[in-house]
């Protein structure tokens, strides 16, 4: 366990993914710099152009986006995906990434939870960046089913698996708790957002470390060829 947690500290790769997962986790700023949109919108409104420092929370966006791709040129060129499923891996949360940036760069020009936006024709930037949100959800949640599969599939620890179980089973709080906050009216959409966020970030982080994980030398496939008589000859002669 020991050797193989300093294997990965050793390794840049999760160290670009988990400055980067830190950074897309940035709500809690929000709760202090913008706690108005933080109680009562949407967290892109806090990249919104007019909003109290909307540059830092599209930095902290970009800047998480850049360093996960950073991870995934690292993995590919140090040959951590070797084969095409570990590839998807390093894809689903590239692309996480990118469209996470993209996202942030073109924000909210209206937001519909707190006022009367008219026809959504009129906002592409909105359109632009609900669109890239919603892909990059996907995304990231491909690359936890594929990680997933691989570490169950290659016989990874009982921590790792129990790990990997703890972040699919937020996904799934997640998802019940929106459904019932849009059936019930709970009021707590805030918190899951904030909570969604969080386990987005997680799962970034997992996705790295998972694709690093599996490069350890347990997972190698060691070829041994027996030696002829004649080479233990020359051998002993040498």
């Amino acid at each position: 366990m020991f050797a193989t947690l300093g294997r990965l500290l050793r390794a840049p790769s999760p160290w670009f993914g988990g400055f980067g997962a830190l950074l897309y986790c940035s709500w809690p700023l929000a709760w202090l710099l913008n706690p108005t949109v933080a109680r009562h919108s949407l967290a892109s409104q806090l990249q919104a152009p007019g909003q109290p420092y909307s540059w830092l929370f599209i930095a902290t966006d970009v800047t998480a986006g850049a360093l996960l791709l950073i991870a995934g040129f690292l993995q590919l060129r140090g040959g951590a995906a070797p084969s095409h499923l570990p590839f998807a891996v390093v894809a689903c949360y590239v692309a996480f990434g990118v469209l996470a940036m993209g996202a942030a760069v073109t924000p909210l020009t209206c937001d519909p939870s707190m006022q009367v936006c008219g026809p959504l024709l009129r906002h592409p930037l909105t359109i632009a960046h609900g669109a890239m949100s919603i892909t990059s959800v996907l995304a990231l949640l491909a690359a936890l089913i594929v990680v997933a599969a691989l570490l169950y599939r290659r016989g990874a620890s009982r921590r790792t698996l129990a790990l990997v179980n703890l972040v699919g089973f937020c996904w799934l709080i997640f998802g019940v708790g929106s459904l019932g906050d849009i059936w019930w009216h709970l009021h707590v959409s805030t918190e899951l957002q904030d909570f969604f966020i969080t386990v987005c970030s997680v799962t970034a982080l997992l996705a790295v470390t998972g694709v690093e994980y599996m490069r350890r030398p347990s997972h190698a496939v060691v070829v041994v060829t027996p030696r002829t008589p004649a080479a233990v000859y020359n051998d002993d002669k040498g």
